[in-house]
């Protein structure tokens, strides 16, 4: 099933469910030509932290989430996360990036592991707005920034 993830939608129901960290819901940054997108907020942090079970925001679980950045250091706010079972082309997620870099679902994600029977794992491409970044090896989790941004480095796409 091809979930896509329209991150107007959830950044506006982000907003209204709660309020931690600030920044949920504005509108800054942008893509050009005029057109902003909405903003969330922590950028760079684990946002399983607190988007999940028992997290300060439990109320708004996270399936699949992470921070995008640009080679120079900035966020990127112009790239879509594509998510595949594990060795085929059957494309499970794609995620956008909002004002922040950031990237999320509440939605379940076919191939990742939550707490019961087997996965197939999957494949990960960054498609920025020159170019693809794939991830190599599996992943079996949505906790990008688990990783990211610590002992493995920023997810960039340029």
């Amino acid at each position: 099933m091809l979930l896509r993830v329209r991150l107007v939608f959830a950044v506006i129901l982000f907003s209204s469910l709660m309020a931690c960290g600030g920044g949920g819901g504005s509108t800054s940054g942008g893509t050009g030509g005029g057109t902003s997108k909405p903003t969330s907020h922590n950028a760079g942090q684990n946002c399983m932290n607190c988007h999940s079970t028992g997290g300060a925001a439990s109320n708004m679980i996270f399936n699949a989430a992470g921070t995008i950045y640009k080679s120079g250091g900035g966020v990127q706010t112009n790239a879509t996360v594509k998510l595949y079972i594990n060795g085929t082309n059957t494309l499970v997620a794609e995620l956008e990036t909002d004002g922040s870099g950031n990237f999320y679902t509440t939605e379940y994600v076919d191939g990742l592991f939550y707490g019961m029977g087997f996965v197939s794992g999957v494949d990960v491409e960054v498609h920025g707005p020159t170019g693809i970044t794939r991830m190599s090896g599996l992943l079996t989790e949505g906790s990008c920034g688990a990783c990211h941004g610590s002992s493995r480095g920023n997810i960039v796409a340029n």
